[in-house]
């Protein structure tokens, strides 16, 4: 799959972007003898992104590492503390997973974050 220019989706952030929710998760674990499972979610809304829906064509989607219609998601760095494996992103009417996160063309403190997705 062809990696998008880092500059190029940073200026087009700022220009023909698209919006989404993030919604950050954290768990906890009860200390009673029962240890259930506690999910606590925060939305974060009308964050700014570029989207890359996965066809058939993307060398990830042959070589078996992702499906076609999974997402990739690319952000400006302010948003990377809620990026994180687990975390949701929701497009479209549509939920996604985070199951990974990479940041790329780092210049000074400004970079992009890449993060990959699976429909949930």
């Amino acid at each position: 799959m062809p990696r998008l220019d880092a500059n190029w989706i940073k200026k087009q952030l700022g220009v023909t972007a698209n919006t989404c929710t993030i919604t950050t998760r954290s768990i906890s674990h009860g200390t009673d003898e029962y240890r259930l499972e506690t999910v606590t979610t925060v939305n974060y809304t009308n964050i700014t992104c570029q989207v890359q829906i996965l066809t058939e064509e993307d060398d990830s989607v042959k070589q078996g590492d992702d499906k076609a219609e999974d997402m990739i998601f690319y952000f400006a760095s302010d948003q990377e503390s809620k990026l994180a494996n687990g975390n949701n992103i929701t497009f479209d009417s549509k939920v996604y997973r985070i199951y990974d996160v990479k940041k790329f063309d780092r210049i000074s403190t400004t970079y992009v974050i890449e993060c990959r997705t699976r429909k949930i």
